[in-house]
């Protein structure tokens, strides 16, 4: 289940995004965050310009001029490819640390922006997916195995390219 809670404790410093995308402390009004811990601050409107299911799952303000935290059940890749997506309209899947590193986000990343009814950006995961086991065949083991462990349907068919 997602999780609002204050944000008072949250870093909210100037933090990188994939694709060189930044935003400080001023510009952030919201922080997502992950599974693993991480927090990935962003702009509310921009996420909410991009996703329906996102607008209505948004904490009010944060009060005292700090930014609301939302405790979604993704981990940071997928996060940051989501905030990523919605602030360049694109994801750079060349800054995963490996290929199979990005085959097996990208799957996470079909699960999360078919969740967020983010039909673009499930489109475009799904073609980066065809993209990379189209380079190199073998990844098709990381594309089945996440596909699996997502315990999603929409990942399925994912499986079955594999």
């Amino acid at each position: 289940e997602n999780e609002v809670q204050s944000a008072e404790n949250v870093d909210t410093a100037i933090t990188p995004y994939p694709g060189n995308i930044i935003f400080n402390k001023d510009e952030t009004d919201i922080i997502l965050l992950s599974t693993d811990g991480v927090s990935v601050p962003a702009v509310r409107s921009l996420l909410m310009a991009q996703s329906s299911k996102l607008s209505s799952m948004m904490p009010c303000e944060g009060g005292k001029g700090l930014p609301s935290t939302l405790s979604l059940d993704y981990d940071t890749f997928t996060l940051h490819a989501i905030v990523e997506f919605c602030y360049s309209g694109g994801i750079d899947v060349t800054l995963y640390p490996s290929k199979e590193a990005a085959a097996r986000a990208l799957v996470w990343l079909v699960a999360a922006s078919h969740f967020f009814e983010i039909h673009a950006l499930e489109k475009m995961a799904r073609c980066q997916i065809h993209e990379l086991l189209s380079e190199w065949r073998p990844l098709a083991c990381a594309v089945l195995d996440a596909a699996i462990v997502t315990e999603d349907r929409v990942t399925r068919d994912l499986a079955s390219i594999a």
